[in-house]
């Protein structure tokens, strides 16, 4: 806040308070969502969320308009590992695999990058700057949304369409 937006100190933690009021409120409602949209839909929606909150907050000058930008991202990031982690047990089940392994493999992933992602965006800040470095987050985000699509045409949507709504 203090180096893209140019907040003033006072303001420094709107971005993160309204990062982590997103976060927590799509993880309290994520469950109810889940089990009323196909997760094929709600994964490529939720990155659209998070893309156009950091598309606002990167956009624009000030601390006031950019943190509805934070509280978008937090909402669309808030249910891409719920979805991730049951969608990859039942996509290794459809292949054959146990599901203990496909959740594995997902973890295993999923740890590296939340582990290497800060790692690298500090280092990548201090080379081309803080906005071009968050740029490429939300172009990564991207990536992941347009992965998710491939994946679910080519599996089929085999474990995207089951919800717990249609199973019960």
């Amino acid at each position: 806040m203090s180096e893209v937006v140019k907040a003033s100190p006072s303001c420094t933690g709107l971005g993160y308070a309204a990062f982590a009021i997103g976060m927590a409120a799509g993880r309290v409602s994520g469950d109810w969502v889940r089990d009323r949209a196909a997760h094929r839909t709600l994964i490529v929606l939720s990155c659209a969320i998070c893309v156009a909150g950091l598309s606002i907050t990167l956009s624009l000058p000030t601390a006031g308009p950019s943190t509805p930008g934070f509280l978008m991202s937090g909402i669309g990031l808030s249910n891409v590992i719920p979805i991730m982690f049951p969608s990859a047990g039942k996509l290794s089940t459809a292949t054959g695999l146990p599901p203990s392994r496909g959740l594995a493999l997902t973890m295993c992933i999923a740890y590296v990058g939340l582990l290497a992602a800060p790692l690298a965006i500090g280092p990548l800040a201090e080379l081309i700057g803080l906005k071009p470095a968050l740029t490429m987050l939300a172009f990564s985000v991207f990536a992941i949304g347009c992965g998710w699509v491939i994946l679910s045409y080519r599996s089929g949507g085999v474990p995207w369409e089951i919800s717990r709504a249609r199973v019960a």
